[in-house]
């Protein structure tokens, strides 16, 4: 189920720092229609909406410390600068990498959706 969304999510990171599994069940939490997961980033149990449109993992640059990226990225709301975002660790049921660099941009208008969680990243 999960199989093509996995593969997105990593389709732009350095592949060879990812470890891939064939497929997992994993828990979720539906809150206004949005599918929040939980993952382990830097040794923190961390939210992410699951949006199986996203074509990476994408931090919210509110929680990190970032360098401007020269990418930005297109939607039908109009377009975002993006930033380059160093982080020690992932995890989401089994699917990890390290010491890599993942995009951010500002995520926090995404809590006008009604949502009480803390949103840290898409994807």
């Amino acid at each position: 189920m999960f199989d093509a969304i996995l593969n997105a999510a990593v389709v732009a990171q350095d592949t060879s720092q990812v470890d891939l599994i064939d497929s997992f069940t994993t828990k979720f939490e539906l809150v206004n229609n949005l599918i929040f997961v939980k993952v382990i980033l830097n040794g923190k149990e961390e939210y992410f909406i699951l949006d199986s449109g996203a074509p990476t993992i994408v931090l919210n640059s509110t929680y990190f410390e970032s360098e401007e990226s020269n990418v930005s990225a297109k939607g039908v709301s109009g377009s975002a600068a993006l930033q380059n975002i160093e982080i020690e660790s992932f995890d989401w049921n089994g699917i990890t990498f390290e010491n890599t660099e993942l995009l951010g941009m500002d995520l926090i208008p995404y809590a006008a959706l009604g949502v009480d969680l803390v949103m840290v990243g898409i994807f």
